[in-house]
């Protein structure tokens, strides 16, 4: 007598993963990976220093980390796709204002605009929604959503530093808003629903400990509760210091490797490497973490960040130093992604999500919009970039002590499951 097997039918939520993988690839991939082909640019033509003109990252980032905790309440209370959308037109409106400025102070303002609304399309709103659809198989499904970014900007990288050798740094921006809205309302209309209910399914993974979708609930620990532990600040010290480093290193990359004497070619070919490296990375991880748990996962951050880091100083010693930097700092600028969606739900739990996360990575945005001035700051200092990865280095070293105590410690303590 012959057997069968029933085959699982096909699970939504990675229809939903698609989609995030689109929105992080208009967001984050156009915008934040392929900021580096500006700076020389922007800076010649508004004759400004580049330390100066990377400021309004910072601005950005100053203004995302004041509306986080705003942003974190607004996704508990009205669909994410409607946020979501609302967020998608107005930053592609900022991107295109870019194209527009005549003096520094008009970055530092678009730029401060489309901070607050920047967690829309990427950080909260993507973590969000994948954490809505999915209980086990996070980490990989998180990793997906990534790869967007590192797929959108290794393609745009190349087409965009064309545009602005050929027409001017004015129409690569105007580039980057149509492309990036066109990306936007495709994914957001078409493929993203926030929560598994609506379409009658439970979060993948909940199936293990409750058939009813009425009864299931998740756990964890509420937010006050997880400021009150030690892990929270070790967690948050080194999510800080891997947005400090990550975004002290991207925006740099092309203008550090043109200034130690490679072409603008080669440079925008290593960075577009590098982006393509990001997608196997966010991937590969996201399939590793899932497997090996947080405390690795920690671990493998910060030792990914620590190596990337090292093999940038010694890039101008070789020809072939660059390529293997792209590869390797592929994993160390996944990290920047793919872990913290990830090691918030796998160390303090689901129960309040959204709320948890915009607690642990409002500092972290603290890291990320003083790391690229930074670097341009002791660039203007000290004429070159040596400074600056040897900083890096050394902290890295600190990222990956401060998340692995963190993780090992809510292992122990069992805080996801309460």
């Amino acid at each position: 007598m012959q057997t069968t097997t029933a085959k699982k039918p096909f699970y939504y939520g990675w229809v939903v993963v698609l989609g995030c993988s689109i929105v992080i690839g208009a967001s984050t991939g156009l915008i934040t990976n392929c900021a580096g082909i500006f700076i020389k640019p922007v800076t010649e033509s508004l004759n400004v220093s580049r330390g100066a003109f990377t400021l309004y990252n910072t601005m950005s980032s100053i203004a995302s980390i004041c509306t986080i905790m705003l942003w974190g309440e607004l996704f508990r209370r009205y669909p994410a796709r409607k946020l979501m959308l609302l967020g998608s037109l107005i930053l592609s409106a900022c991107i295109f204002g870019y194209s527009f400025a005549t003096k520094l102070w008009h970055f530092y303002v678009i730029g401060a605009l489309y901070g607050c609304f920047s967690t829309t399309t990427a950080g909260l709103g993507i973590a969000t929604v994948i954490n809505n659809w999915f209980l086990s198989r996070k980490a990989l499904a998180t990793g997906l959503a990534w790869a967007g970014c590192g797929v959108s900007a290794a393609i745009m990288t190349p087409i965009a530093t064309r545009v602005v050798e050929l027409y001017g740094w004015r129409m690569g921006y105007r580039l980057m808003a149509g492309t990036g809205l066109f990306l936007y309302l495709t994914a957001i209309l078409f493929f993203i629903r926030e929560s598994p209910a609506q379409r009658g399914l439970l979060p993948l993974g909940a199936e293990q400990s409750t058939k009813d979708l009425k009864t299931w609930q998740p756990t964890g620990l509420t937010r006050a509760q997880t400021v009150k532990t030690p892990a929270y600040w070790a967690f948050t010290l080194g999510l800080t210091l891997v947005s400090f480093i990550g975004m002290g290193m991207t925006p740099h990359i092309i203008a550090y490797l043109t200034d130690i004497g490679y072409s603008s070619a080669t440079a925008s070919s290593v960075q577009a490497a590098v982006m393509w490296a990001l997608v196997l990375a966010e991937v590969v991880l996201g399939a590793v973490f899932d497997r090996v748990g947080p405390v690795y996962t920690s671990l493998l951050t910060g030792l990914s960040l620590l190596l990337s880091v090292l093999l940038l100083l010694f890039a101008g010693s070789s020809p072939l130093m660059p390529w293997l930097f792209a590869f390797v700092y592929g994993f160390g600028y996944a990290t920047l992604s793919v872990p913290i969606a990830y090691l918030v739900g796998e160390n303090f739990g689901t129960r309040e999500f959204s709320a948890v996360y915009s607690l642990c990575t409002m500092p972290s945005g603290i890291g990320g919009a003083l790391g690229s001035p930074f670097s341009g700051m002791v660039f203007d200092t000290t004429g070159g970039y040596l400074t600056v990865w040897l900083i890096y280095l050394a902290l890295s070293v600190v990222c990956t002590l401060a998340l692995t105590f963190a993780a090992a410690r809510c292992a122990r303590e069992g805080y996801k499951y309460r």
